[in-house]
């Protein structure tokens, strides 16, 4: 398969057992899958994270605003610290969340962490790294989140030359039962690994 990067939406602490194993089964993924490069955690509503030196926000900040880094993305990156993912919506101050500790604290030297929320921080990144073809959407809720956010699968439907793939163990639903197996346009491509049809 060729070189991939891995996409985690959302995977917030929760006590819900059936959350917990899907964040297992997403490292037991990324650890097992040699073509995986990338994992790039997008945790929203999760601000106090940000500014840490956990691995996952450091490379952000090497990456997005080094004296390497050209002007425009310093620019943007500046910009958008300003608001990430902004506690509000519509007036009601958004629920506070935070990442699960396993995800959080995650460590796999042979694969590059890093935190992003914005689709120009992946399209910069892809730019920086033209030989990955694949992006695995990783999380929850598939319906929601997974779906609707700024690097769900709306969005990644408008990046040329990205195949979108899922893997159905390492995924969940808050607001439903996860209707399995996926619907058109998904296609199974392999122990348990779906495609999305319209990209590949």
């Amino acid at each position: 398969m060729d070189d991939s990067i891995a996409i985690l939406i959302d995977c917030w602490e929760s006590t819900a057992v059936e959350n917990k194993q899907r964040n297992a089964n997403i490292l037991d993924f990324i650890n097992q899958s040699s073509f995986i490069k990338t994992v790039v955690l997008a945790s929203y509503h999760t601000y106090p994270e940000y500014n840490t030196d956990i691995v996952w926000y450091k490379n952000h900040a090497e990456l997005f605003n080094s004296h390497n880094t050209p002007r425009k993305i310093q620019h943007l990156n500046l910009v958008y610290s300003h608001h990430p993912t902004t506690p509000f919506f519509l007036g009601k101050r958004l629920p506070l969340n935070k990442t699960e500790s396993s995800i959080l604290n995650f460590v796999n030297s042979k694969k590059f962490q890093i935190a992003m929320h914005w689709t120009w921080e992946l399209e910069y990144y892809l730019t920086l790294n033209p030989n990955i073809k694949n992006v695995f959407l990783l999380g929850g809720s598939w319906s929601a989140c997974v779906t609707d956010r700024p690097l769900g699968l709306l969005t990644l439907l408008e990046i040329e030359n990205i195949n979108i793939l899922t893997q159905i163990l390492c995924i969940s639903d808050l607001t439903k039962p996860l209707q399995l197996p996926l619907q058109e346009p998904w296609k199974l491509k392999h122990n348990n690994i779906y495609y999305y049809e319209t990209n590949i």
